[in-house]
């Protein structure tokens, strides 16, 4: 499997939760950044593990470079992202 093969953002599409910002890297390293967020898991961690069990029999690597908070209000159409955080080591593996 690619990174281009990735959803780039899977959110779920209500109340508030938090979110991570994650560095894919597959075979060929190709990078891409990808944002995800489940209104199930409490930390932040949690939402890691579970993307990190789905690619790694994919031949893909994970870092976390970030998070927040995400609170989504689809009636009103408003979303609202705060405590947002990058880690600095890994951000700048992006570059």
């Amino acid at each position: 499997m690619t990174v281009n093969e990735v959803e780039e953002v899977v959110i779920d599409a209500k109340d508030g939760y938090k979110f991570i910002v994650v560095k894919l890297i597959d075979n060929e390293d190709n990078k891409k950044l990808i944002i995800r967020a489940d209104q199930n898991c409490e930390y932040h961690d949690e939402i890691f593990d579970s993307l990190r069990r789905g690619i790694r029999t994919n031949g893909l690597k994970a870092r976390c470079i970030g998070g927040g908070r995400i609170d989504i209000n689809p009636s009103a159409k408003i979303i609202q992202i705060w405590k947002i955080f990058f880690c600095a080591q890994s951000y700048r593996l992006i570059y």
